[in-house]
């Protein structure tokens, strides 16, 4: 996460130097978000063996953020658009999104739901290689 300026500190010290919570702030801006990991819960997702779910997302500003989730299946996972979807997103939605599963060499199209704070993944079918959910989503933090 990116801080915010430190706008009530004066950006030099008595001697022209730049105080450290401005060299802190710029050297937040140039490194840029490194995310904040979570782990999705899948509701009716399909799966063969026990698959290693893990997900990570990236505050872009106050109103929109990126997420990926990664899908190692055990043995493989399917999903059915409008019926599988992740229940814990931890940023609140404010407007309908749009992510892509991507496995293989394809990608497909799903959606986040503002109404629900739900993320609906594609259809996929009994895939058996790792797979990943990538997201933009009009949220900001809860």
């Amino acid at each position: 996460m990116i801080d915010e300026p430190p706008i009530a500190d004066p950006l030099t010290d008595e001697t022209g130097k730049a105080n450290l919570s401005w060299v802190n702030f710029f050297l937040s801006v140039s490194e840029g978000d490194y995310g904040i990991d979570w782990l999705p819960n899948f509701v009716n997702l399909s799966v063969s063996g026990a698959p290693s779910i893990s997900g990570r997302y990236f505050q872009l500003s106050n109103q929109i953020a990126v997420f990926w989730v990664k899908v190692i299946p055990g043995t493989n996972t399917s999903s059915t658009a409008g019926v599988t979807y992740i229940d814990n997103f931890p940023l609140l939605s404010n407007a309908d999104g749009v992510c892509f599963a991507v496995a293989g060499g394809g990608a497909e199209v799903g959606m986040i739901e503002a109404a629900t704070n739900r993320i609906y993944p594609p259809t996929w079918s009994a895939v058996t290689v790792p797979l990943t959910v990538i997201g933009l989503a009009f949220a900001g933090e809860t």
